[in-house]
């Protein structure tokens, strides 16, 4: 890693959605407000902006400790700025002070991250490590004693379905995206849907930063688009025409079928995934004569037409 100044700063722009308030899995709903978890996440998110710049190929950064003091609350739709701002570095541990202020310049939370960096590697041979240790001995088992995963896919195969891809911009305005086949309505009064994320999803963070987004249901024929979104592709809009929905979010309006514009809701955490109730405030249905593209058994294919 290159020297990281001391003093140099990144910043964070948050606003503060319903998916941010205290709201325990087990407890449930508890403060309408932004709570200190997200707080935490935020500052850790900061600093990483901090290490990014100076980290060398192969290089990663992990977090490794955390501090936090919550000194005022901020409701859902304030805006905030987390800046980050180096301190020091010992070894490959970078230490960052972090500071959260609201609208009016009121500082709201202040702590510190440190993160410790080692090759990129070394990182991914301690989760697998990790997930090899907490494996029971059991052939074909999970730790929840279900299924192994590919057994659990072949079975999950035999259930066709859409494929949308869901779409939000970053903090940057940037379009970000993936492709997803988890998706379902909830609810028609309100009118909610969810979408089943991977918790390690690129998209995720940005998704949950602007607490908008929209889910485009594929035309028939989309299978190559389909697959830039789930790829790990650093510029999955090149070339895809989109425009921005009542609600400000892309839309794939020469690739969709149909599409429905969300806010978040609440999420829920499921296994490796992270499930995003949102609430449909917007939309357009399919044509008399559009055809959706299916997925079944691992592969692509159009509606079959009467």
């Amino acid at each position: 890693m290159r020297p990281i100044p001391v003093g140099y700063a990144a910043r964070l722009d948050v606003v503060v959605t319903e998916a941010m308030t205290v709201d325990f899995e087990e407890l449930g709903r508890v403060h309408a407000v932004y709570a200190t978890y997200w707080l935490c996440r935020h500052m850790e998110e900061a600093g990483r902006k901090i290490i990014l710049p100076f980290l060398d190929d192969g290089e990663e950064g992990i977090g490794s400790a955390v501090s936090a003091r919550h000194l005022a609350p901020a409701v859902v739709g304030r805006r905030l700025e987390v800046v980050a701002e180096h301190v020091g570095t010992e070894r490959n541990r970078v230490r960052v002070r972090c500071r959260a202020r609201n609208e009016a310049g009121d500082l709201i939370g202040e702590g510190e991250t440190e993160q410790t960096i080692l090759p990129r590697e070394r990182i991914e041979a301690l989760i697998r490590a990790a997930g090899q240790a907490d494996a029971p001995p059991g052939r074909g088992e999970t730790a929840g004693g279900g299924l192994a995963r590919d057994e659990f896919l072949a079975i999950m195969s035999a259930f066709p379905t859409g494929v949308a891809v869901v779409t939000t911009l970053d903090e940057q305005g940037r379009p970000r995206g993936l492709t997803a086949q988890s998706v379902a309505s909830v609810s028609a009064e309100p009118p909610l849907l969810l979408v089943c994320i991977d918790r390690v999803s690129r998209t995720l963070p940005a998704l949950r930063a602007s607490g908008r987004f929209v889910v485009n249901f594929l035309r028939a024929d989309r299978n190559a688009l389909c697959a830039v979104f789930a790829s790990k592709a650093a510029d999955k809009f090149a070339g895809v025409a989109w425009r921005r929905a009542a609600n400000g979010m892309p839309v794939l309006h020469e690739d969709s079928l149909a599409h429905a514009e969300c806010t978040t809701e609440r999420e829920l955490e499921a296994g490796d995934h992270i499930v995003v109730v949102g609430l449909v405030v917007g939309g357009e249905p399919p044509t008399e004569h559009g055809v959706p593209l299916v997925y079944y058994r691992r592969t692509f294919a159009a509606w079959p037409e009467a």
